[in-house]
């Protein structure tokens, strides 16, 4: 799984693969230089911007069908904290190395440019044909950097000289110096890309190519001028920043001059490369984020006749993924198709795995990825020791392991099991229907009608409550339909209309519309600084007062969003963490 930042290479690099292929295949023989310069621009800036963009999905995300997870009735023992080996952190270890990579290439840029100020300090400022120029002791290849032209007119015959001050002052005149600076820094960021070799390369390249159509079509002579350029190639070479007269370069400058103008019904190759290389880069990150879009999980209960919510309980959760902490966002970007497994262990043995003595629930989860290396092995391994205690614990028999994995050439739906709220329900009750690995599905009604596409149309945040029935109760709600459960869906646009309220009654489902959130003026700045450092892109939407049915002390919740996906951190008077949920905890 990549970091952010190893995504965010890992973009930018393939954006820079696209465009040298569209150049190197479609541009690089037009003779419409001023155009190259400003694709090889626009291909070195896009790539470095468009991977921090929030770029939206293209297509919209997959619906996956509910997965329940069967959480292990544990006895209570002794405590203790089971310690692991912590893995090596590969995403760390090529930050690093890539980060070595960077730095070297930008030590060699600064040097390159103390070389430059060196030369300045040793020149004189002279006026040479009426161009000013600075004038360079000793044999040297003239060049220009910036504004200011570097050479040594002693060195030069006369034609020849006009003809090396006119080629500079096309540098000069349009500011040449910064696609150099700019190519260089391209190459010392995406050095282990052998593309943006390839495009500084031909961005140099184009430059000079620019600056001879422009001196030729200023009335110089072609052949005089293509025997002054192999003259100079043969002086001393000047600093390697500016200097870019080699033999396959000035061969390639001479072919350039010799070449007939491109027809203008060659334009078009400049509408295939363009919109094909965004389409591409574009199209990766929209089909990441349809893979890895957010799926927000609505807080359910499984009912009887009669629903009980008043006496749901929120509970601390620590999630280990590959056998290290995690975090919801990790979970998030792992993806379902790429998840192996997902355990959850309850009570003594969830704080045997975490060592958290506020841990109520453990989450394990094992990526396709790492689920055979070493490390999460020997994880796994006292995971199913936890479990295989958490069953010969249990008045009655619980489901094997195995059962709570995803079976083979099942994709799982797993996204995210983050601050779950559970309704009290008998801890013999049986698992839900969605748990089942084959079977008809479940019946669901949405505002008190039956509909077949289930929660596919119905958006997480419209959802005022979902209610499970088993048992007698769908057979009279649904007959043999209903054998796999029924699922009662209430939004909370429709909850107050007289048909739905008079349906949820038959059923037996209390309406209990949530109190209005009673406004605080502000939250602890230890709150401040956990939503700082762990939601760092998070925006701050509100703070309510939690306040509980018996005398405990207030508790503050902090509405956060992160994109347009909302998230509820619960915080106590100090401004100490201690709980995170998709659902609001205002009852």
């Amino acid at each position: 799984m990549l970091s952010p930042t190893l995504l965010y290479l890992l973009k930018a690099n393939g954006a820079l693969l696209l465009f040298a292929l569209a150049y190197f295949g479609l541009l690089r023989r037009l003779t419409f230089f001023t155009l190259n310069r400003y694709y090889l621009l626009f291909a070195l800036l896009f790539s470095a911007v468009y991977p921090a963009l929030p770029v939206p999905a293209l297509l919209p995300p997959v619906a996956a069908a509910p997965v329940a997870v069967v959480l292990v009735e544990t006895a209570a023992g002794p405590t203790g904290g089971l310690t692991t080996p912590a893995p090596t952190d590969w995403n760390a270890v090529a930050l690093a190395v890539y980060g070595a990579g960077v730095a070297l290439g930008l030590l060699r840029l600064l040097v390159q440019l103390l070389s430059l100020a060196r030369l300045r300090r040793l020149s004189r400022p002279a006026l040479v044909s009426g161009v000013a120029v600075r004038v360079l002791p000793g044999e040297v290849s003239p060049f220009s950097f910036g504004p200011t032209i570097y050479l040594n007119p002693a060195q030069h015959p006369a034609p020849e000289l006009a003809a090396v001050l006119r080629h500079e002052q096309v540098h000069v005149r349009h500011w040449h110096t910064l696609d150099v600076l700019l190519a260089h820094l391209a190459q010392a960021g995406a050095w282990c890309n052998p593309a943006a070799w390839l495009l500084r390369r031909a961005l140099l390249d184009n430059l000079e190519f620019l600056a001879d159509h422009a001196a030729l079509q200023s009335g110089l002579d072609r052949r005089a001028y293509q025997y002054s350029l192999l003259r100079l190639s043969q002086a001393q070479p000047g600093p390697a920043l500016v200097s870019h007269f080699t033999f396959p370069t000035l061969k390639n400058r001479v072919a350039m001059m010799n070449t007939p103008l491109s027809s203008t019904g060659q334009l078009a190759r400049y509408f295939v490369a363009g919109p094909l290389v965004l389409a591409a880069a574009l199209g990766f990150s929209g089909a990441r984020a349809q893979g890895a879009g957010p799926v927000v999980p609505v807080a359910a209960h499984e009912a009887s006749a009669q629903p009980d919510r008043e006496h749901a309980t929120d509970y601390h959760i620590t999630h280990y993924l590959d056998g290290k902490v995690s975090s919801i966002e990790d979970e998030r970007k792992l993806g379902a198709e790429n998840v192996a497994s997902m355990v959850a262990l309850k009570g003594e043995d969830a704080r045997k795995i975490s060592g958290n003595p506020q841990d109520e629930y453990v989450m394990v989860m094992t990526s396709k990825q790492n689920q055979n290396r070493p490390d999460v092995l020997a994880f796994n391994q006292k995971v199913a020791a936890a479990e295989a205690r958490a069953a010969s614990t249990r008045p009655a028999p619980a489901p094997a392991p195995a059962a709570r994995r995803r079976p083979a050439g099942q994709p799982s739906s797993v996204r995210t099991v983050q601050g779950v709220r559970l309704a009290s329900a008998p801890a013999s009750s049986a698992a839900p229907a969605a748990s089942q690995p084959s079977g008809p599905p479940p019946v669901y009604y949405v505002d008190g009608k039956v509909t077949r596409d289930g929660l596919a149309n119905v958006a997480p945040d419209a959802i005022a409550s979902v209610n499970v029935f088993k048992g007698e109760k769908t057979r009279e709600l649904a007959g043999n339909a209903g054998a796999a459960g029924v699922v009662v869906i209430t939004t909370k646009q429709r909850q107050d209309a007289p048909e739905v309220r008079a349906f949820n009654e038959k059923l037996g489902i209390a309406a209990s519309p949530p109190a209005p959130a009673a406004s605080v003026p502000y939250l602890a700045a230890p709150a401040l600084a956990y939503i700082t450092q762990h939601y760092p892109a998070a925006r701050l939407l509100g703070v309510s007062e939690v306040k509980a049915a018996d005398a405990t002390p207030l508790h503050y919740q902090a509405n956060i969003v992160m994109g347009r996906r909302p998230a509820y951190l619960l915080f106590d008077a100090q401004g100490q963490f201690i709980s995170e949920s998709y659902t609001s905890y205002l009852k």
